[in-house]
């Protein structure tokens, strides 16, 4: 039987590394990001090597039309093990009152409606298979206040929080 990985944020980085591990463990991926060219090479590169299925939704996650995208995508999956929530910024390196509130809520919308909206939906299908596993990629800054990142540290704390409470 296949089994699929979700993860956001797999373009470069820490996502990219996990979608590299988890090919070579012969999951079949759903993976987004922002930049298509090198997210579909990562794809490309993968399923030829491992002979797995890449499905590539290229997305800014705190647009609604973009992750409806993926959302059409993963509930055309009943196979979902492993759900990495990746997606992130950081912070502006301004004072937090000098950033415009939408790009503040962006980022809350990213770093925390959007794991919380993922889970809702891929986990009742682990569930009902009795098996699955989540990562929600925190940071060192959840434990710390950082100059010009409080929303930040605020949103990873949260996410940190959530994730062990789940």
């Amino acid at each position: 039987m296949s089994k699929t990985a979700v993860i956001t944020g797999a373009t470069t980085g820490i996502g990219a590394a996990y979608a590299g591990r988890l090919a070579k463990d012969g999951y079949n991926l759903v993976i987004t990001g922002r930049r298509k060219e090198i997210i579909q090479k990562l794809a490309d590169d993968l399923s030829k090597q491992y002979g797995i299925k890449v499905d590539v939704i290229i997305a800014e996650l705190s647009n609604d039309n973009d992750f409806q995208k993926l959302v059409d995508v993963v509930k055309t999956k009943e196979d979902i093990e492993i759900l990495i929530n990746n997606a992130g910024f950081s912070g502006y390196g301004k004072h937090s009152v000098d950033i415009d509130v939408a790009e503040h809520e962006k980022m809350i919308k990213v770093h925390q409606i959007i794991p919380i909206r993922l889970i809702s939906i891929i986990v009742p299908g682990m569930i009902k298979r009795g098996k699955g596993n989540i990562i929600n990629v925190s940071s060192l800054g959840a434990f710390m206040a950082l100059p010009g990142g409080s929303v930040y540290c605020a949103t990873k704390a949260f996410l940190f929080n959530y994730s062990w409470r789940l």
